[in-house]
């Protein structure tokens, strides 16, 4: 994915988030709910909102943007268990670019339109996912 995103500013960290404090039960079922409200895409999420999240981080340079961030009590471990991102740094886990005449969102995590985990996922996920695809399409 770097390939692609990297020189639009969006960079995919081999990690994954974690969350002690604000989780479903284990530190790997963290949720986020940080928003970026000055961007369109994030229309249909408010301040309460809580998703479920399961993936890596990202880090924005450039133009791009962090859509969404985890919580303060979040962090990042890479394979070996290495912190990668530490408490307090509200890890980016969805940013989005501008480029010319297009538009990129990433997302660290596929399970965002998975219905595994009782359909927690996707359900969480879906005011996001659908202020998403306005955005890209240019509707809002």
């Amino acid at each position: 994915m770097n390939k692609i995103t990297e020189e639009f500013g969006i960079k995919f960290n081999d990690d994954e988030l974690m969350d002690d404090e604000i989780n479903d039960g284990k530190p790997y079922y963290p949720f986020v709910g940080e928003y970026n409200f000055e961007h369109p895409a994030m229309k249909f999420l408010n301040e309460t909102w809580k998703m479920y999240y399961g993936g890596d981080t990202l880090d924005v340079s450039g133009d791009a943007v962090w859509l969404i961030r985890g919580y303060e009590s979040s962090y990042a471990v890479d394979q070996t268990g290495k912190i990668t991102k530490e408490k307090g740094s509200k890890p980016i886990v969805a940013a989005a670019v501008e480029v010319g005449e297009g538009r990129i969102v990433a997302y660290g995590s596929s399970k965002a339109i998975s219905d595994k985990y009782y359909g927690n996922y996707i359900s969480t996920n879906w005011p996001f996912i659908k202020g998403v695809l306005l955005w890209l399409a240019g509707e809002i």
